[in-house]
C-alpha cells in the first residue's frame, strides 16, 4: 500500500462499503435464487444444476445511482445435462414452463426474453439464463445457450460463466484468501465454503466504484460501457494492491493498455474464450467505444487525479459528490467519520508525517492523544 495514500485507500473503503449490497439484501437475494433453483431442479424428468453468475456471483453489484438497497439484477444459470439434444426452442421453454407452474413465480414472470426468462421481486429482479452443457468444447465447465432472434428463430452460442469467475478470483491472488478467512465462523465453516460474493476484496470494491461512476455518468443514456468490460479490464490490470484507492488508480492507469486494435477492430479477449471479444459492439457501433474512452478519462480525473489534489476531507468529500452522486458520498463520509471517531476513542487513531491521519500502524506513525473537543 501506498502509504501517502492511506487516508484515501480508509475513504474509499467506506465508499465501497456504501455500494455494496447490504447483507439483510444479500440474503434474501441467496434464499431467492436457491428457491428458485430448487423447483427447476425439482423437475424429475429434467433435473437442473442451477447457479448464480455475473455481478453477484463476482461480488461486485452496486447499488443503484440512487444509493437505496434496492433494484438489483441477479442472473441465473439453469443447466440441463439431459437435454443436450434437445432443440434450443425445447430448452428455453422447458424452464419457462416449469416457473409457470409454479403459482408465485408464474405471477412474476416477465414475457420471454432473448437469452433469459426474467422474475421480477419486489427488491431485484432475476434472469434465469436456460442451457445445457456444450460438448464441443475441451472446457468441463462450458456451457451452450440459447438466442430467440428478432424473426423469432432460436440459435445457439457458447459460454462458460464458471471459468470466468475462477480467473477472476485468480486474479484476486491472496487477497481472496485472506477475506475469506476473516468471515469463516459468520455462517460458513471453513475458508472453501465461503463463497466469493460474501467477501470484499480490493479488487472487488474498486469495481464497484468504477461501475457506479459510469452509472453516474451515464444516467439516461444507452451506451455506457458494459460491465463485463470493465470487469475484465479492472482484473487483468491489478496489480495486487492492498488499499482500494491504490487499486482504483492501478487499474485506471493501464486498463486500456488490454485493448488491442487489430485491422482497424477493436478487441477485448473473454480471457477463458479466446474466440469471444468483448467489444465486438464497438466495431459496428463506434460511439460505444467513443463512450468507453470519455469515461475512462473522466474517472481518472475524477477518482484519481482530483482526490490527490484535493486540499482536505472537506473538498475531497465535495469533489467526489458529483461523480459519484451526493448521498452515496455523504453516507460514506459518515460511515468513515463514525469509524474515525471510535477508533480515536480506541487509541487507535495514528499520525504520521507522509501518511497523515490513519488507522494503519507502522514504525513511522504514533498514536493519536484521545481527546474531547469542548464548545464544539
Amino acid at each position: 500500500m501506498n502509504k501517502d495514500n492511506s487516508l484515501l485507500n480508509e475513504l474509499y473503503a467506506a465508499l465501497a462499503q456504501e455500494l455494496d449490497i447490504s447483507e439483510t439484501m444479500r440474503r434474501k437475494a441467496e434464499m431467492a435464487y436457491k428457491s428458485v433453483g430448487e423447483w427447476i431442479d425439482g423437475d424429475t424428468d429434467q433435473p437442473a444444476d442451477v447457479f448464480v453468475q455475473g455481478s453477484f456471483a463476482l461480488g461486485t453489484v452496486t447499488r443503484p445511482v440512487s444509493g437505496e438497497d434496492d433494484d438489483y439484477d441477479i442472473d441465473l444459470v439453469s443447466e440441463l445435462p439431459g437435454m443436450t439434444h434437445f432443440s434450443p426452442r425445447a430448452i428455453k421453454h422447458h424452464v419457462g414452463d416449469r416457473l409457470k407452474e409454479h403459482g408465485t413465480y408464474a405471477q412474476k414472470l416477465k414475457p420471454e426474453g432473448k437469452r433469459c426468462w426474467t422474475l421480477l421481486f419486489d427488491e431485484f429482479h432475476m434472469d434465469v439464463l436456460p442451457c445445457t452443457p456444450d460438448p464441443t468444447v475441451c472446457s468441463t465447465t462450458a456451457i451452450t445457450l440459447t438466442n430467440r432472434e428478432r424473426d423469432g428463430a432460436y440459435t445457439t452460442r457458447s459460454s462458460d460463466p464458471r471459468a470466468y469467475q475462477s480467473w477472476f478470483e485468480r486474479r484476486m491472488g491472496d487477497s481472496l484468501t485472506h477475506a475469506r478467512q476473516r468471515v469463516v465462523g459468520k455462517g460458513y465453516a471453513s475458508v472453501d465454503k465461503v463463497p466469493t460474493f460474501a467477501v470484499s476484496t480490493p479488487l472487488q470494491m474498486a469495481i464497484r466504484i468504477l461501475k457506479h461512476h459510469r452509472d453516474v455518468m451515464f444516467e439516461g443514456r444507452d451506451d455506457a460501457p458494459i460491465s463485463i468490460i470493465i470487469t475484465t479490464l479492472a482484473a487483468l490490470s491489478y496489480d495486487q494492491q492492498a488499499g482500494v484507492f491504490d487499486a482504483v488508480s492501478g487499474v485506471l492507469g493501464s486498463m486500456s493498455e488490454h485493448i488491442r486494435r487489430e485491422g482497424g477492430l477493436y478487441i477485448i479477449e473473454n480471457p477463458v474464450d479466446s474466440k469471444e471479444n468483448f467489444a465486438d459492439r464497438w466495431n459496428t457501433e463506434p460511439w460505444k467505444a467513443r463512450a468507453y474512452f470519455d469515461w475512462i478519462s473522466a474517472a481518472r480525473h475524477d477518482l484519481v487525479d482530483k482526490p490527490l489534489g484535493s486540499a482536505g476531507i472537506d473538498v475531497l468529500s465535495d469533489g467526489l459528490k458529483g461523480p459519484l452522486s451526493e448521498n452515496v458520498v455523504s453516507r460514506a463520509f459518515s460511515r468513515f467519520g463514525d469509524r474515525m471517531y471510535a477508533e480515536r476513542q480506541a487509541n487507535a487513531l495514528h499520525y504520521g508525517t507522509r501518511e497523515g491521519i490513519t488507522l494503519a500502524t507502522s514504525a513511522t506513525t504514533v498514536a493519536v492523544p484521545n481527546h474531547r473537543f469542548y464548545g464544539a
